[in-house]
């Protein structure tokens, strides 16, 4: 027999106190869960957390040491502020949420499902480890965890950041507003914490059993969880940039008032979300504003693959592993092969070249942007006078012709096409010529002092590329002002151009569906005074996403001079504090690269 309490409440075996009028279970005791049993598989959509109400789908299965209770992975990021970290495994899900912080940082493996198109994550025994009392009402699982109480402020440095521990008396769920820049608890701050916090520039508000820690406004911030004991990290880069008018974190509890005023050269990074209107459609607009000028505030292009340039992973994690404190998604890419589809340039190298002569942006190191159509024009001059145009350089982009891979693609090349024909070029000679098979069933090693030349389609040019032969690479960047850029992404199609609309995605070798679409979309726009802006705007309310001409209207709106499109749909992606804050968490899919920027006088890491 089900045991129940309250008209169709069904408690899954606890021991019991009091809650809001009911018997409450005050904790999941391992014996206990066993009694539940005989609760036969339920499912519902709905979940409530301490009384609030999460979307999110669940199912309780019985099993013969206890229940297995299975939440959907969004659900538990939103209403618990559990974080899911990378991995590869679709069986297994490396979260952390209060987790021991004596193994290995706190990450702990869950089993994790895939049904009817959700995630799901076994979590019975985090929420016996917890103390959760979980019960089933209809079609709404009841999860009801006891108020935290913060008990202690610790600060310090960790790695190049700056470190504040706020120490729990147990596990609370959580959520950081990456927009508001506030930390919700369920809890209480006691009185006399207030002034401590305080002299942080937070601020505390408390409505029933819910706290709000309002931190200054600025970048950089992650906000993470451990257990052993219970806490909430928070941490920041040590030279953040923060709103003008707001406080800046002191250097330690003991700062003096004085250190809360911002110096006047202070520059300032602001996240904004509007609503913009355009021709009759209202769509939600998050955009971030970049002064460039400022030393401490560079630009780099940042991508998934480690060593090479395949690869995709979701922007969060990409932008957390490079160290950047904001990004936006960028360029195109294959997703059955997961290679580039656009210009990527860094230091003077093109680790991607540009195609189709579709738009993109360029920058220097001294805050200089310039956003136009992109070409390159490569050439083999050979010893013998003949002269062999390149249709592509380190590109996922294949058409017939012969195309250029270099070291900056990686170690090796593996084929794309099938039968290809791969001529290694080591110094200004060519040392070997091979016919390859099967499309992906042959990689070369590309020479540190040289590259590969691959021929698709092309075997009239097989005799003119025999070994032995020298020759040499010539190259111009079309227009010719790119030259003088070191960084690079493309995108496409450009957008506006001198304050006038100027799409035409046909002309940038873009399909007709593409051009007529309506979805999410990412985009960078230059000011008049040289600030950039990052912007990811998404469908209006009951509505579609902007289509090219509207997104075009959109930039015009926030008062661009030129603006180009980066990729979108499901792509749309905007980072800030290693937050995704322009939509709901989990709904980004992966992409391959991205404009990543960076705060404070240390050089990116790596981006290999």
């Amino acid at each position: 027999m089900k045991p129940v309490l309250g008209r169709g409440l069904i408690w899954l075996g606890c021991t019991v106190s009091s809650w809001g009028g009911l018997a409450l279970p005050a904790a999941w005791l391992p014996t206990a869960v066993a009694q539940a049993s005989a609760v036969v598989n339920q499912t519902g959509v709905q979940i409530q957390i301490n009384g609030r109400a999460i979307a999110g789908a669940w199912a309780v299965e019985p099993a013969s040491q206890g229940n297995f209770i299975w939440i959907e992975e969004a659900a538990l990021r939103n209403g618990l502020g559990l974080e899911l970290l990378p991995g590869l495994s679709t069986t297994r899900q490396a979260i952390r949420w209060f987790s021991d912080g004596r193994v290995a940082e706190g990450v702990e493996q869950v089993p994790a499902r895939r049904q009817n198109s959700r995630r799901y994550l076994e979590v019975s025994a985090l929420a016996r480890r917890s103390g959760w009392a979980l019960a089933i009402q209809g079609n709404q699982l009841l999860i009801q965890l006891p108020a935290a109480t913060l008990q202690n402020l610790r600060d310090g440095q960790q790695g190049a950041n700056r470190r504040l521990v706020l120490d729990f008396d147990r596990p609370t769920p959580w959520e950081w507003d990456a927009i508001s820049q506030q930390l919700r608890f369920d809890g209480s701050v006691p009185t006399e914490l207030a002034p401590n916090l305080q002299r942080y520039g937070i601020q505390a508000e408390q409505q029933g059993d819910r706290t709000s820690l309002r931190l200054p406004t600025g970048v950089g911030v992650r906000v993470s969880s451990l257990g052993s004991p219970d806490r909430i990290f928070i941490d920041w880069p040590a030279t953040a940039l923060l709103s003008p008018n707001l406080s800046p974190f002191p250097n330690s509890l003991n700062s003096s008032p004085s250190l809360l005023t911002p110096a006047p050269s202070q520059p300032s990074t602001q996240l904004q979300q509007r609503q913009v209107a355009v021709g009759g459609a209202t769509f939600p607009v998050y955009v971030i504003q970049l002064d460039l000028r400022q030393s401490n505030v560079r630009l780099a292009p940042i991508w998934a693959g480690n060593g090479s340039l395949e690869g995709t992973q979701v922007l969060q994690a990409v932008a957390r592993d490079r160290g950047a404190a904001i990004a936006i998604n960028a360029g195109f890419f294959n997703r059955n092969n997961r290679l580039p589809l656009g210009a990527i340039r860094r230091d003077n190298v093109w680790y991607s070249g540009p195609i189709l002569n579709r738009g993109a942006m360029a920058w220097n190191d001294q805050g200089e942007v310039l956003i136009d159509r992109l070409g390159l024009q490569e050439t083999l001059q050979l010893s013998s006078g003949t002269r062999i145009p390149l249709v592509a350089l380190n590109s996922g982009y294949v058409r017939a012709g012969a195309a250029r891979y270099t070291d900056a693609w990686g170690s090796s090349y593996q084929t794309i096409l099938d039968n290809e024909v791969v001529v290694t070029v080591q110094g200004d000679r060519i040392v070997s010529q091979s016919q390859a098979g099967k499309a992906g069933s042959n990689r070369f090693p590309i020479p540190r002092n040289g590259y590969l030349v691959v021929l698709r389609s092309a075997n009239s040019l097989r005799s003119a590329l025999t070994t032995g032969t020298t020759l040499q690479v010539q190259q111009q960047a079309l227009p010719g002002q790119f030259e003088r850029f070191p960084h690079a992404l493309g995108g496409g199609p450009l957008l506006v151009k001198s304050g006038q609309v100027v799409v035409d995605p046909q002309g940038e070798g873009f399909s007709r569906a593409f051009a007529i679409e309506a979805a999410p979309r990412s985009a960078i726009g230059l000011l008049p005074d040289g600030s950039l802006i990052l912007v990811a705007a998404h469908e209006q309310s009951q509505g579609r996403g902007p289509t090219l001409p509207q997104m075009a209207a959109i930039m015009q709106q926030l008062g661009v001079v030129d603006a180009l499109n980066f990729d979108g749909g499901s792509s749309t992606s905007l980072i800030v504090n290693g937050q995704l804050v322009n939509r709901a968490r989990g709904t980004a899919a992966r992409v391959h690269n991205g404009l990543g920027v960076f705060l404070g006088p240390p050089a990116p890491a790596s981006l290999r």
